[in-house]
């Protein structure tokens, strides 16, 4: 009576009682920036018309700017 069920038991065994254990699923990490100005009005030096966008700061320079594009 074991005997038949010897050979299931050790498939099973082998691939679910010795596989890890699931990860969680965490949500992709945000971007971390010291500074975050949306709707800012930008001006680039070039005498242009200036335009709205958002800015992004890490440390002491601009990382990101965009359109409405920065999480």
């Amino acid at each position: 009576m074991f005997r038949n069920l010897s050979v299931p038991f050790a498939i099973w065994f082998a691939l679910f009682a010795c596989s890890e254990a699931p990860e969680e699923r965490v949500a992709p990490a945000l971007p971390q920036y010291d500074l975050l100005i949306r709707n800012g009005t930008l001006y680039d030096g070039s005498g242009g018309e200036p335009f709205v966008a958002d800015i992004a700061v890490v440390a002491d320079r601009i990382a990101v700017f965009g359109q409405g594009d920065i999480q």
